[in-house]
């Protein structure tokens, strides 16, 4: 049986940010054959809760790696943040090196915006403020940024030269980048997840998925994946508004392999 890790957003989700009722079944069955079901999203807690519930999961990793939520006990079980003064200094370098820069300070109960900041897709607790970030009062869970000049991709290679491995920084979309404390990654825990040793099988789409990709015995990337994502896999499956990992899960689930 298959312990199966997989994203959610342009993964699991379709455009709508829906599950479909294939996708819930192949999961049902899943793990009403032995199997474990794990969402690894870059998505605050908040904003998975119901995505969890809906598919049954067994546990879900959010934000990027940096909390673990427990849905037997309804508890977050492990989360690793950026202090208030560190998450201030960050706020104040990234200004003073990048022209422009829009950012984003994320916490358990809300994420503070700047203005204009485009999520792509609204969280259930996205506040935008009146004037840029400046100061962090209370330690952030992350960092989230984009600028007007630079791409995602060019965004966080200029981001990791300057922070180093004092941070990770991650790209989850199309829209921002991640910065998380360092060593906070999707695949940051997992192994403990699995006591069982179950096979691994991973489900992704964009770069910040790829250290969990890697961890797993057998990676797999959505149709419309990012190319590093696409090149790195072991199988590509059908796009995510065409079932991608129901059809692959349904695969795995008939052939034992």
């Amino acid at each position: 049986m298959f312990f199966v890790a997989t994203d959610l957003d342009g993964t699991l989700l379709t455009s709508e940010r829906v599950v479909t009722a294939r996708a819930k079944n192949a999961l049902e069955e899943l793990r009403t054959a032995g199997g474990v079901v794990v969402l690894v999203t870059a998505r605050p807690l908040r904003d998975a809760l119901e995505v969890g519930a809906q598919t049954g999961a067994d546990f879900l990793v959010c934000s990027g790696g940096a909390v673990h939520y427990d849905p037997a006990r309804a508890a977050v079980v492990r989360s690793s943040v950026l202090g208030a003064d560190r998450a201030t200094g960050l706020i104040s370098l990234l200004r003073q090196t990048f022209s422009g820069i829009r950012l984003g300070v994320d916490h358990l109960d809300r994420c503070d915006l700047d203005p204009g900041f485009d999520v792509g897709s609204p969280g259930a607790a996205d506040v935008h403020a009146s004037t840029p970030l400046r100061h962090v009062a209370e330690p952030a869970v992350k960092l989230i940024a984009q600028s007007p000049h630079l791409p995602v991709d060019r965004l966080a290679q200029a981001v990791r030269t300057l922070l180093g491995s004092s941070c990770a920084v991650a790209v989850p979309c199309s829209q921002f980048i991640d910065i998380l404390p360092g060593g906070v990654h999707k695949a940051l825990g997992l192994d403990a997840l699995n006591p069982r040793a179950l096979r691994t099988v991973a489900y992704g789409d964009m770069p910040s998925d790829l250290p969990m990709l890697r961890w797993a015995d057998l990676s797999v990337a959505t149709a419309n994946a990012h190319p590093s994502v696409l090149a790195a896999c072991d199988h590509v499956t059908a796009h995510h508004d065409r079932d991608g990992v129901a059809v692959h899960l349904e695969s795995l689930l008939s052939t034992g392999s």
